[in-house]
């Protein structure tokens, strides 16, 4: 039974067997039929390579001889071609002498020059070939002639056309450029961004110095050959134009605007205007008005203009220099110019520093404060010479400029420092006013300061300044470190001031205590009211104004006080009431006759003295003579209604009873007309 079982599971996997087997004979029999083919194939494919293989060998039989012939016939082709271009350059070499001399012929111009060098290049190689090949060849001297004769009319014509664009500007052009600096300032334009200005070289003519120059530096190596006649020409040019005829007057009108307030430097009376004589040297020293001379030389311009000139012409070197030749060579030239073209501006600020050393030494300060405004001119063109300088890279003409500048801040700082001495050691009695009115040092005094302050900023400079360092230049502080710094020294120069004059009230020469407080009122009345002028009050620090001025309110207080104790003192002491009996004995009425007559002795005294004493501020006038009736008259009038009719003198009334309250009032307010 299980055999059965076995029999009946093993058939159907027997069928599956069979007919997988002949599946696979099928695809046997199929492969060997394809394999079969392929064969068959194979061999066509190798007997038509083997015929192929035969052929080619025949082909390769047949081409190798024209090959060999085609090898021979280029390389005689190439041999061919070599010897004609030799031979062909050879023969350019032969006439190039005659060439040259067609084309030398020439004149030299803008329109032929290229074609002058092309065929100087030319001849150069003709002579390197014949002194390489034929050194005995009769061309070889001839062509070494012909270019020695054209590279010197090329040389030649460089100086002569440089010479006929190097005439002295013309004194309206200069102007022009000054002109123009003077907007870019005002624009506040950075120095690098000013464009360079305009020159009188033309474009062609400069085409021509340009292509020259090239030719000599770069194919020549005549740099230094360059450099030199240039330097040469031009130094000719600037040496005319520093000379005295040249620098004859500009217009200067536009120059009016640098100075505020010109002939006149405070308000309300309180300073006078300036003589003429002081104010032309003022103006001339600055270059505004007719005396445009410094030190009294005819030829010599001020410092301020020949700083724009000097500018102006500097700039204008530097833009026609650099229209033809490299940056390298106009460095090169610019720097050997600069001094000279500087020439000018440092004469003028040599004579100027003497001119101003001559007036600190004569004490004569207030002429040397036009220094102030040409320092402000100096910042302010300063920025714009150093960018011409600094393309010279050259750090020593640098420093040189610097140090110009930094002797004219020392020099400023010298005239402060000068000044604040002279106020401090002013002799004790020098000029003191008989009459008590304000001293000639306290007005100058206080004109100096008013001036000085219409220049802020270089007077806060100088007194900021230490020793200068070349290669820095000035030390500008900002505009309210300036006005901070210049407000300090005001007001200790006034603590001098105030000293000295306190000093001087002392003087033996003011005999009368009522002249010496007269003379302190005076003076302390005239600073306080010049510092509440405008120009102090919106210049000045308000901290330090504010403060100087309460010392100065205090001061005149004070000093009113003194005034009113010195003059009236002894006179209220003749108008003490006294307890009288009904009716008054004799030693009573002769009591009130020494009364009275003291009061008409000192009355009279005090009077004489003021009939000799000044005050020039009517508003200080009013307040004296208002302080004089509030002190005396009232007292005078209880005084004389108590005792005037009492009968004190019988015999001579007149004599004790000479002036009355009304009158008292009307002396006293008399007594400063």
């Amino acid at each position: 039974m299980s055999s059965n079982l076995r029999d009946r599971e093993i058939g159907p996997l027997c069928d599956q067997l069979k007919q997988k087997l002949l599946l696979d004979e099928k695809k046997l029999k199929f492969f060997n039929e394809q394999v079969s083919k392929t064969s068959t194939t194979l061999k066509k494919m190798d007997g038509v390579l083997s015929d192929f293989l035969l052929r080619l060998d025949h082909l390769r039989t047949s081409v190798d001889p024209i090959h060999n012939d085609t090898f021979l016939m280029t390389r005689t082709q190439v041999n061919v071609n070599s010897a004609m271009d030799k031979l062909g350059q050879m023969s350019s070499f032969y006439e190039c002498s005659s060439a040259a001399n067609s084309i030398f012929g020439t004149t030299l111009s803008l329109d032929t020059v290229n074609d002058h060098l092309d065929m100087l290049t030319r001849v150069n190689g003709a002579i390197e070939y014949f002194y390489n090949n034929n050194p005995n060849n009769p061309e070889l001297h001839k062509l070494t002639a012909l270019r020695q004769e054209e590279e010197n009319k090329l040389v030649n014509l460089y100086s002569e056309r440089l010479e006929e664009c190097s005439k002295p500007l013309e004194l309206d052009f200069v102007g022009e450029i000054v002109e123009e600096q003077r907007a870019f300032i005002a624009d506040g334009m950075e120095s690098y961004k000013v464009p360079p200005c305009e020159t009188q070289l033309e474009e062609n003519k400069a085409t021509l110095l340009k292509t020259i120059c090239e030719w000599m530096i770069i194919k020549k190596n005549m740099k230094t050959e360059c450099v030199n006649a240039t330097t040469r020409i031009r130094k000719q040019n600037i040496e005319v134009m520093n000379g005295g005829i040249y620098f004859s007057r500009m217009h200067h009108s536009r120059h009016t605007t640098q100075v505020q307030g010109k002939g006149r430097v405070q308000k309300k009376g309180m300073l006078r205007r300036l003589s003429t004589r002081r104010q032309n040297h003022f103006d001339g020293m600055l270059g505004l008005g007719d005396g445009d001379v410094v030190g009294g030389d005819s030829h010599a311009l001020s410092p301020m203009m020949t700083m724009d000139r000097s500018l102006a012409i500097l700039r204008h070197e530097y833009a026609f220099l650099k229209k033809f030749l490299p940056r390298r060579e106009s460095a090169a030239v610019l720097a050997k110019l600069v001094e000279l073209i500087l020439e000018p501006l440092t004469r003028s600020l040599l004579t100027l520093q003497s001119t101003i050393k001559k007036n600190i030494e004569d004490k004569h300060h207030y002429t040397a404060l036009p220094l102030f405004s040409i320092l402000n001119r100096a910042h302010d063109l300063a920025p714009h010479f150093l960018n011409v300088i600094n393309m010279c890279e050259n750090n020593t003409l640098r420093q040189h400029f610097n140090m110009k500048l930094l002797s004219l801040a020392n020099l400023g700082k010298n005239l402060l420092n000068d000044f604040h001495e002279s106020i401090s050691m002013d002799p004790q009695q020098n000029k003191l006013p008989e009459d008590g009115t304000v001293h000639e040092m306290t007005s100058s005094s206080l004109k100096f300061f008013a001036e000085l302050l219409q220049h802020v900023d270089s007077g806060g400079c100088v007194l900021q300044q230490e020793v200068g360092r070349p290669s820095t230049g000035l030390t500008w502080q900002s505009h309210d470190v300036a006005t901070a710094s210049l407000s300090h020294w005001i007001s200790t120069a006034v603590t001098a001031l105030l000293n000295n004059l306190e000093l001087k009230s002392k003087c033996s020469l003011f005999q009368e205590k009522i002249t010496q407080s007269v003379f302190l009122l005076n003076n302390y009345n005239y600073i306080k009211d010049s510092f509440e002028d405008e120009l102090f009050t919106k210049t000045m620090k308000g901290s330090e104004l504010e403060k100087l001025k309460q010392e100065l309110q205090g001061l005149v207080d004070a000093a009113m006080e003194a005034y009113l104790d010195v003059t009236w003192v002894d006179v209220e002491t003749a108008l003490v009431l006294l307890n009288v009996s009904e009716p008054m004995t004799k030693r009573e009425r002769e009591l009130i006759k020494a009364s009275y007559s003291k009061f008409n002795e000192e009355f009279n005294r005090v009077m004489a003295v003021h009939d000799n004493i000044s005050i020039p501020s009517s508003a200080l006038r009013q307040r004296v003579c208002d302080a004089n009736v509030s002190v005396i008259v009232n007292k005078f009038k209880e005084f004389d209604e108590t005792y005037k009719h009492t009968g004190f003198s019988q015999k001579n009334p007149h004599k004790y009873l000479k002036y009355d309250h009304v009158k008292v009032e009307m002396m006293i307010k008399s007594a400063f007309l």
